[in-house]
């Protein structure tokens, strides 16, 4: 666990000894086990430093929460104070102000904003698509309801949280499945229907990651586990079944996500084929 140093170092040691090879120091004043590397160990070291009533907030509350947000938010440690209390200096850590104690609960240990007032930041913080994303597992794991997206007055971020109620949606299963359908919505395309089951003639075929039963189109995520020898054999048994029944099956691997572009363009041309006119 970390520990607070002074320049008299800690009643069990001097300073010289906290300064020895088997700790480190993560933050001023503050050190820890040299092994203990994790950001969780991070924000425990920068929770003995801050002032009274300040709690984890913004990208880091939600990475606290255990919520999908993106990669590039992950250096950043954001931590709100009180209005009335001075904030700190600790190059770290991205400070803000504005009242919490309305808004604050203990998780994995350590003061974080609660769900709600977490989400009302992240409209400052993250893209749309994403924050979208991150609604979807809050909505879906029950820390928000959806009636619970109402948008304060005069927040920063506004504008994008605004947009996030109406394609908020607890059955997406992952944040690419989500951010291609934010995508498709943004190019104008009609809504897919969201883990639908196929069922022709009564017989259940399987269940289609996105699907437009209007134009018999169906599209599936193939994430790692897809790999796997039984799934592949599976896999194959469902999309028969569906080209069977005059479905078009078009599947999408992690390496697509990456082209978003090319991934909606082609989706486009496929409801194109099947009868869609935009």
């Amino acid at each position: 666990m970390p520990f607070i140093v002074t320049k008299r170092g800690t009643p069990e040691l001097t300073y010289a000894q906290t300064r020895r090879a088997t700790l480190r120091t993560p933050t001023r004043g503050v050190r820890i086990d040299a092994t203990a590397t994790s950001w969780l160990d991070l924000l425990q070291a920068v929770a003995l430093t801050l002032p009274a009533g300040a709690v984890f907030s913004h990208t880091t509350a939600a990475r606290i929460l255990g919520l999908p947000t993106p990669p590039a938010t992950h250096s950043a440690v954001h931590v709100t104070v009180p209005k009335n209390i001075t904030r700190g200096s600790r190059k770290a850590v991205t400070w803000h102000q504005r009242e919490v104690s309305d808004c604050t609960e203990i998780v994995k240990g350590l003061p974080v904003t609660n769900p709600f007032r977490t989400w009302v930041d992240l409209g400052a913080c993250i893209d749309m698509p994403n924050l979208v994303a991150v609604t979807d597992v809050m909505v879906r794991r029950g820390l928000l309801q959806i009636t619970d997206l109402v948008v304060p007055r005069g927040v920063r971020g506004a504008q994008n949280l605004r947009q996030v109620a109406p394609l908020t949606d607890p059955r997406s299963r992952s944040v690419r499945e989500t951010l291609l359908r934010v995508e498709l919505h943004l190019k104008g395309l009609p809504a897919p229907e969201i883990n639908r089951d196929i069922v022709e003639d009564g017989v259940w075929l399987g269940t289609g990651d996105l699907v437009w039963p209007e134009y018999r189109l169906v599209i599936e995520y193939d994430g790692i586990h897809h790999d796997q020898a039984r799934q592949r054999h599976q896999d194959a048994q469902t999309r028969n079944a569906y080209a069977e029944h005059g479905w078009v099956c078009m599947v999408l691997t992690s390496a697509q996500f990456s082209h978003m572009h090319d991934t909606v363009e082609q989706i486009m041309r496929l409801l194109a084929q099947r009868g869609w006119r935009s």
